[in-house]
Formats: structure tokens, sequence, C-alpha cells
């Protein structure tokens, strides 16, 4: 990664993220919940809003990325960041009380299939709902990467018998497939507002294997999305 690209990603930490995070809805004192941290963009951000009275839980399965989260924090001083490695499966033994929930590029790493997803994500949400009180947030953005497999039944499967990938336009993924919006008021919520381009896709640059592609990337080429905020009612 060039020194002018971690330069770049440094600014959108330090100033448009801070912004976007506020009109999602976080703000001073809140404890956060970031599911599926990765690589820590939105984290760090975050406990700047949250402030001393505030935390953020980054949890994440992956303890390679949780270290490089720990690691970060030593450099920079931060404490009001708590790593955490868990996953959708261990998520109801969470009890930290939080306000606001991150959910951002998540959706299609829950459960297997088109069905599995929906299945899976549901479960995952209700938890949501259980965590965060009335009125609290869940914010939530999906990309362009939508990839899923068809039913391990129906198929189609390639030449050994496996389930093939299907890549889905975010288009078909939003609007007629998985239907974000109402899925989600159906497990308890109500869309607040949305922060448009707020979310980045940073899997171009976070994933050695899209960057080997991609060498003189630079971040304005980063694909960008809405953010959804919905409050629990």
């Amino acid at each position: 990664m060039s020194d002018l690209l971690i330069d770049e990603i440094k600014a959108w930490e330090n100033n448009e993220a801070i912004t976007i995070l506020k009109e999602c809805g976080l703000s001073e004192s809140m404890n956060v919940l970031e599911f599926g941290c990765g690589m820590p963009h939105y984290t760090f951000p975050a406990a700047k809003i949250a402030g001393k009275s505030g935390i953020v839980y980054a949890l994440d399965k992956n303890k390679k990325i949780l270290n490089i989260v720990k690691n970060r924090m030593n450099e920079e001083n931060v404490i009001n960041i708590q790593p955490i490695q868990s996953n959708e499966t261990k998520i109801n033994k969470f009890d930290k009380s939080v306000q606001f929930i991150m959910f951002y590029d998540m959706f299609q790493s829950v459960g297997k299939g088109m069905n599995g997803r929906i299945t899976e994500n549901e479960k995952l949400f209700l938890e949501f709902h259980r965590i965060l009180g009335v009125g609290d947030i869940f914010s939530f953005a999906v990309y362009s990467e939508m990839t899923s497999v068809q039913d391990y039944v129906n198929g189609p499967f390639t030449s050994k018998g496996e389930p093939k990938w299907l890549f889905i336009s975010y288009e078909e993924s939003f609007n007629e497939w998985y239907k974000f919006i109402p899925f989600i008021e159906s497990c308890g919520f109500k869309l607040k507002n949305i922060v448009k381009n707020g979310g980045v896709h940073f899997d171009e640059i976070d994933c050695n294997l899209h960057l080997e592609k991609n060498k003189s990337i630079r971040f304005s080429d980063l694909e960008r999305r809405d953010i959804y905020n919905f409050v629990k009612v």
C-alpha cells in the first residue's frame, strides 16, 4: 500500500468518518458495538466520538485482526476500545450495554446460501434488538460485493458437485432479493435516516489479493454506498 493511500485513509478516518458517524447518530458518551470490525477504519473514529465516557466494543472472529486493533490502540494511546473475539453464534453471550451498533459489509458473511443468510442474519438482528434500548441505533451498510451460493440442494453445482458462487448485483440484492429495509424493520427496528455515500468499501485495499490487482488504487476509487440507520422500536 502506497504512502499516499495510507495518508488518504488517515485523513478520511480523522475527518469525514467522524462527520459520517455523527450523521448516523453516534454521539459522545455512547457505548458502541462494531460487529465485524475488520481493519478498524470505523473503530477509531467511533472511539473519538464516544470519548472518555464511552467505549467501542470491536468484535471480530479473526484473532489477527484484533491484534492489529490492539497494536494500533497502543500506538495511538487509545483506551476506550475493547477488542472481543466472537462471531454471530456467540453474540447471545454479549451482555454489555450499548446504544449504537455498526454492521458494515457483513451481511454476506453471516450464514451460507441465500436461505441461510436470511435465517442467520435474522437471528443476529434479533440479538441486536435485544442488546439495544428503545430509540438506540442500528447502523447498516452493504456493498456491491454481494456473493451467494444458491440452495445447496437445488444448485447450480460445479463439476465436482459443489454449489457455484453467484455474483449478485447491488441493485438486485438490495431492491429485489433481500429487501433489506423491510427485513430489518421486521426485526423490531424503524428506518431513521440514510447517510448518502457514507459507507466506504475497504476490501479493495484491505484484502491483499485485491490490492495486488489494484496497486495504483486511490482512496477516491473505492466504492461508496449509503448507510441506513435504524432505531429500535
